[in-house]
């Protein structure tokens, strides 16, 4: 008699399929990911993912919601398991696809307009986390977006995309996080930037521009906060459910 494999080996099988190297190939995934971006149609023969895109370029909408089903749907099921179970290398990978094929539109609203036109016009560039105006957000395979407990939440997830439960008993409000700090040198009124990695940053008080070294001068940077970019930023606590409560919430199930 065959034995089947039930459900929860079915699902191991599939994420260890999705680790085919040691070393993930980032070049020839982003290549995949820029066809099915240009390429994939949803049910009504529109070219979902290029839509999004053209709306954020005209600036009317912020998120640009990545669903791993439509990769599996794609064809690219391997693809789709990479990057659930790398969420966090992945994501910059996809946000640089996502930077190349945006329309680019000559509009000028606000101080990063201005910085990126007199960029263009020095022939430079902008750090990419600075001119980018949207949020990705990836919403996980549906065979693998089953709720876990926060105790079968192990080091081996560490940077994967999984769906917790638990009771949030604490969260802070929604605060300001600076992710890119801008400041101009008052001597040569050169531009530098500071891209914040972690949750602190020691700013730079001395021009560091080849003008002021070739001049032999001491230029003091002044930050600029309306250029800076930030992000949203909150604190949350969760716990594991009660027991009580699991056992009433599975009575409720059954009645």
């Amino acid at each position: 008699m065959t034995e089947v494999p039930s459900q929860e080996q079915a699902k191991k099988t599939g994420l260890a399929a999705a680790a085919t190297t040691k070393y993930p190939n980032y070049l020839a995934d982003r290549e995949l990911c820029k066809r099915f971006f240009e390429e994939f149609r949803d049910l009504s023969g529109t070219l979902k993912y290029m839509e999004i895109l053209r709306r954020i370029a005209c600036r009317e909408l912020k998120l640009f919601i990545l669903q791993l089903d439509d990769i599996a749907y794609y064809g690219q099921l391997y693809l789709a398991q990479r990057i659930q179970m790398n969420v966090m290398g992945y994501s910059e990978e996809l946000c640089r696809v996502i930077d190349e094929l945006i329309p680019q539109r000559e509009i000028v609203e606000d101080m990063v307009d201005y910085l990126l036109v007199e960029a263009k016009a020095a022939g430079q560039s902008l750090p990419s986390l600075l001119t980018r105006r949207y949020e990705l957000i990836i919403v996980p395979l549906s065979g693998y977006a089953e709720p876990i407990p926060l105790r079968h939440l192990k080091g081996s997830l560490i940077g994967t995309l999984v769906v917790l439960r638990g009771i949030c008993i604490a969260a802070t409000a929604v605060r300001p996080k600076l992710s890119v700090l801008v400041s101009v040198c008052e001597v040569c009124a050169e531009t530098t930037f500071q891209q914040v990695v972690g949750d602190r940053l020691t700013p730079l008080m001395v021009c560091q521009s080849q003008r002021c070294k070739l001049n032999n001068t001491i230029g003091r940077l002044l930050p600029q906060y309306k250029a800076s970019k930030f992000t949203k930023y909150q604190d949350s606590d969760f716990k594991n459910f009660p027991r009580m409560f699991l056992e009433v919430l599975y009575h409720v199930q059954l009645v």
